[in-house]
């Protein structure tokens, strides 16, 4: 159905957003991607015919943490966040899945809010932006994508639980953190001051011996509030039992002194074995937090410590009393100017063939150097020349670079569609006359992405 929609370019019916819409990802599912496991021979088969090349393998790199949130852990982010005061803005999910926490908002607060998702995986991200097609969705991993510092007004989700590390050019600070950690620290940094951001986090985000995500975090934000969810949260979702929080947290302005006292653990002792289990201090000072009790628990590699479920009650209710603790209208909206009358440059969709760095000419005829992109928007400057020559230069060459291109891709494809006597024609209108060596392209030029191609193309 996917490929059906895709392939003829066209917005998903209400019929095909419900089936959709049932997608729930690989998460838990590893075994279907095991060429080894005989009883899943059958799944193995039809997907690896049904995805192929990159699709194939994120799909089956996202088995590791593909995991979906349940509708009403969702639900009580958005009651917390709107107790904290945040009616709609600038809101992101940098692990968006297929969009259940689009789905799950208010609507009042949906209508308010510029919603921006990042999704790794290209069959989950498709969904996604055919299921909400007025969120803006990023199909690449988040270590990719440039956000501006202080950009949004919320952050939503539940990043990936992977012990991985990525590169981030932009944030080689974080490089040592796990995925897990990185999406918690980052995010924490794309929030504006007063910002707020309200995740489901792994238990060892707040209980690890190791405090450098909490330090680096807890320099830039305070923790308005946690909540620790039962080891069953995920079980219907994610098909196991993990032991998660809810943590909120709010942007620092500049001056505010944060509380750091959540950052250390301390041990509490288990009931029925009476040996220590090391939490974090928030649910030592806070155990109504809660929502049920720590134990060791015994599994495959030995004891280890989960969150046993309240015995009455059901989650939503335990999950409204908890946010009780968090401050009311703590949030206050951003205040943004209007940029002034002419100031902005206009949006434009740049083609894949002009990289970050390279130049090309705006429809209003202008000499322009692509940006890296600013979430969904190509950004691009104007590139003033030294002199006329030298941008006269400038644009024959952007001129010579795409025609080199056009004939690149004709050799490909066999499709030899550009008139011949054209190309010889503009290339020798600019090279006629002039040096072609390299030291003679201007200084601007030969520093850019594309000088290689069009220097040889003038030789």
């Amino acid at each position: 159905m996917l490929a059906t929609v895709t392939d003829e370019k066209r917005h998903a019916t209400p019929e095909e957003q419900q089936t959709l819409a049932r997608y729930v990802g690989w998460g838990g599912l590893p075994q279907a991607f095991d060429h080894r496991n005989a009883d899943w021979r059958r799944e193995f088969e039809e997907l690896s015919q049904v995805l192929t090349g990159d699709s194939y393998a994120n799909a089956r790199r996202s088995t590791q943490d593909a995991h979906y949130t349940p509708v009403e852990v969702i639900r009580g982010i958005y009651k917390g966040l709107g107790r904290l005061g945040f009616t709609g803005g600038r809101v992101a999910d940098f692990g968006a899945g297929t969009g259940h926490f689009i789905g799950a908002m208010p609507d009042d607060m949906r209508a308010a809010s510029d919603y921006t998702a990042v999704e790794l995986d290209p069959v989950t991200a498709s969904i996604g932006q055919l299921l909400y097609p007025k969120a803006g969705y990023i199909n690449r991993g988040f270590e990719t994508v440039f956000v501006p510092t202080g950009y949004f007004d919320a952050v939503v989700g539940n990043p990936p639980f992977g012990q991985q590390s990525l590169y981030d050019a932009d944030h080689r600070d974080l490089s040592d953190f796990s995925i897990h950690n990185y999406f918690l620290a980052k995010s924490v940094d794309k929030l504006r001051p007063g910002g707020v951001m309200a995740v489901v986090v792994s238990r060892y985000f707040m209980d690890a011996a190791n405090s450098a995500a909490r330090e680096h975090i807890a320099e830039r934000a305070h923790l308005l509030g946690a909540i620790r969810l039962p080891n069953t949260a995920f079980k219907e979702n994610a098909l196991t039992e993990v032991t998660t929080d809810i943590v909120f947290f709010q942007r620092a302005r500049e001056g505010e002194v944060t509380n750091k006292r959540w950052v250390e653990i301390e041990p509490i002792l288990d009931y029925d074995s009476n040996d220590q289990i090391h939490i974090n201090r928030y649910y030592v000072d806070h155990p109504q937090q809660m929502l049920g009790t720590m134990a060791l628990v015994r599994g495959a590699h030995g004891d280890k410590p989960e969150l046993l479920p309240l015995t009455s009650g059901d989650l939503s209710a335990h999950i409204d009393q908890a946010l009780q603790i968090l401050p009311e209208g703590r949030y206050v909206p951003a205040d943004r100017a209007e940029p002034e009358p002419g100031t902005e440059l206009p949006a434009l969709v740049l083609p894949e063939s002009v990289k970050v760095g390279g130049h090309f000419i705006t429809p209003s005829g202008e000499l322009a150097r692509r940006l890296p992109d600013v979430l969904t928007d190509h950004a691009y400057e104007l590139v003033v020349a030294r002199n006329a020559v030298a941008a006269e230069r400038m644009r024959a060459m952007v001129g010579i670079r795409d025609t080199l291109r056009c004939l690149m891709a004709c050799e490909l494809t066999g499709a030899f569609e550009w008139p011949a006597d054209a190309v010889a024609g503009e290339s020798v209108a600019y090279v006629q006359g002039e040096d072609p060596s390299p030291a003679r392209a201007p200084r601007l030029w030969s520093e850019g992405k594309d000088s290689a191609d069009t220097c040889s193309a003038r030789n």
